[in-house]
């Protein structure tokens, strides 16, 4: 367990920190393999951009392209808004392998089905707690039609890998929609709200809450009241930031409701039109 209250941090946290200086030693070692001489470890980013699915299966293929190439070793952060933390997000959960990220990928889009049961068994019971929001909505009914999966791990059980150094330290993005008149307008860094293995928060701020309190209740910066750690498909929901308007995403979700319906009393009619016809043929 994280701490219970809110932290003002204003550099990187104590666990980054120490995650990243231990990073270091696998970057020399890949820099090494990659015939490059270095005497201190470079610190490599790589930033993936939003765009939805098509950013989340491009960002896997540079993901596999880089592994291929032994380029991903040499990796110190990798960071995502949208589409492209849905993909780095994959990576840690398959801990790194990408022959098996790919297989899974291979095998959820070669397959049309959709679980649409599981989806809306997990948005029911979203909808019984006190933390409901349009996004779980968005999480398990939109994003997981779009990806195709729904995972249930969390951002807390990436640290194992994370602390070790055998992976990069993953840093998740999603716009704030509900900050300041003047940093909407702007839509300045201060806008964005960031996630990795061990804290959530405003970078602007410098304020952070331990990621497995983020969703629970704080009052004047200490916890009175705890949640369960928000699961990844919910996470992927509001890193899916592309339509980051609490309006037009309602308008999104209400068209897609429309289509369903209709497409209902379609199927309906046709099967209506063939019973009708076989009863005239009998």
């Amino acid at each position: 367990m994280g701490s219970s209250e809110v932290s003002i941090i204003p550099g990187l946290q104590k666990e980054e920190k120490a995650a990243v200086e231990r990073r270091r030693l696998h970057v020399l070692k890949a820099l090494k393999k990659l015939r490059i001489e270095a005497d201190e470890a470079p610190v490599v980013a790589v930033l993936g951009s939003g765009g939805g699915l098509r950013a989340h299966i491009a960002c896997l293929g540079v993901l596999s392209e880089m592994k291929e190439q032994g380029l991903l070793d040499a990796v110190t952060y990798l960071a995502g808004v949208s589409g492209s933390t849905w993909a780095i997000s994959s990576l840690y959960t398959n801990d790194g392998d990408m022959e098996a990220l790919e297989a899974d990928l291979k095998h959820r889009f070669t397959r049309q089905e959709w679980d649409l049961a599981k989806s809306l068994q997990k948005t029911i019971q979203a909808a019984r707690s006190e933390n409901y929001s349009l996004t779980d909505f968005w999480a398990y009914m939109v994003i997981s039609k779009q990806t195709r999966e729904l995972p249930e791990s969390h951002l807390s059980n990436m640290k194992k890998p994370v602390e070790e150094g055998t992976l990069p330290y993953p840093i998740f993005a999603a716009i704030d929609n509900d900050l300041q008149p003047s940093w909407q307008e702007a839509r300045a860094p201060e806008t964005w709200f960031e996630f990795t293995p061990h804290h959530a928060g405003f970078p602007a701020l410098g304020a952070f809450v331990s990621i497995t309190h983020f969703g629970s209740k704080f009052k004047k910066g200490r916890l009175v009241r705890t949640h369960p750690e928000r699961d990844l498909t919910f996470l992927r929901g509001l890193w899916g930031s592309a339509l980051g308007n609490t309006e037009v995403i309602r308008e999104y979700i209400f068209d897609q409701l429309r289509n369903l319906t209709l497409k209902g009393l379609w199927r309906r009619a046709v099967a209506n039109a063939k019973s009708i016809g076989h009863l005239i043929f009998v």
